[in-house]
């Protein structure tokens, strides 16, 4: 059975061995390489370990935690691991997209409980992509691990299938309105996910996943982002929707304390 056909009966697929370790490497270095930077600022430590330099940053100053690991997404060895080429011969040659579009931009997920942030976040519950992509009916997403996961210590969660049964009911009295609804699924469907440094995991937009919070000491660091295809009819009839909204907010740069090196 073929990449597409087992993505079609099972609403995803693990394939091994796609992205080269140099590339991983890279976006782990780069992603390191700025929290050292932050780190350098509060003259702390800059430890040879992710994890541990994560940790510090964390404890020097969470509010810059926080603004660190949300800007990771940006970084250009994050693109070039899930925009790699082999990625998109994939999904030209094997899923069938003969023009790519790529829905939002990228992802960086980091979990482990020596990170984990009070009433923050700490992985996703269970929910679609869907409904946050509004793209093309056959749109995929790309998951893939940055750093070897011993133990598969917050794993990847999915319902195997689940894309069959189209959009479904979200919670209406949570916190979390993307959230799907539990009496829409038993703890028992989810299986998780065993993916290893290279393999890339291929979901349907429409398979429910979540973030596993089973793991002990460890971190997990993994990145995805979403595509489209340019050719789905539904995604032509409709003229190419996106649920996402591009903005730029011109009036930051006025808190930018270094402007003044500019001014005579």
């Amino acid at each position: 059975m073929n990449i597409k056909s087992k993505l079609e009966k099972n609403g995803y697929v693990i394939v091994k061995g796609v992205l080269p370790m140099t590339t991983i490497a890279k976006a782990k270095n780069a992603i390191k390489a700025c929290v050292d930077q932050q780190l350098d600022l509060f003259d702390a430590p800059k430890p040879k370990n992710i994890h541990d330099s994560l940790q510090c940053l964390f404890a020097s100053n969470p509010s810059r935690y926080k603004d660190t690991i949300s800007s990771l997404w940006r970084l250009c060895d994050i693109y070039n691991v899930l925009q790699h080429k082999k990625i998109q011969k994939i999904l030209i040659n094997e899923l069938k997209f003969p023009f790519i579009s790529i829905a939002g931009g990228q992802v960086v997920h980091i979990q482990s409980k020596k990170l984990q942030i009070p009433g923050g976040y700490f992985g996703l519950p269970a929910h679609q992509d869907f409904p946050s992509v509004n793209g093309s009916l056959d749109g995929v997403i790309i998951w893939t691990p940055l750093i070897e996961n011993k133990g598969n210590q917050f794993p990847l969660q999915i319902i195997p299938k689940s894309h069959l049964n189209g959009v479904l009911p979200t919670q209406t009295d949570s916190d979390i309105p993307w959230q799907i609804a539990t009496n829409q699924y038993s703890e028992g469907d989810f299986i998780s996910v065993s993916c290893e440094l290279t393999d890339i995991v291929i979901m349907s937009t429409f398979t429910v996943h979540r973030s596993g919070i089973e793991g002990k000491s460890g971190l997990k660091l993994s990145c995805s982002t979403r595509f489209d295809n340019v050719s789905e009819r539904s995604f032509i009839d409709n003229g190419y929707p996106s649920a996402y909204i591009r903005s730029v907010d011109r009036e930051l740069y006025k808190t930018n304390p270094y402007l003044s090196a500019f001014q005579s």
